[in-house]
């Protein structure tokens, strides 16, 4: 029998998951979007015996490259056109 925390989690993407998906290289890249409120993300677990984790659901993840591809760039890119 699953638990309602397991079936929370499969609806949810890994940060590990999501990283690969935008050819992320640098996890502290992917934290960077989700602390500045770039890319949505969510808590999820901790039942007082384990540690809760980052989970972002795949539409927030589509919503984050959609507009990445609309012209907001990513961090690098950013830094890199002020450095000119």
């Amino acid at each position: 029998m699953t638990t309602t925390t397991e079936n929370t989690q499969a609806k949810y993407i890994t940060t590990k998951r999501a990283c690969e998906i935008l050819d992320i290289k640098k996890p502290g890249t992917l934290y960077g979007y989700i602390k500045t409120g770039k890319l949505k993300a969510y808590k999820i677990g901790g039942d007082g015996q384990s540690k809760r984790h980052w989970r972002i659901k795949p539409s927030d993840l589509e919503a984050f490259i959609t507009g990445n591809k609309a012209g907001e760039g990513t961090e690098r890119e950013h830094t890199e056109s002020n450095k000119q």
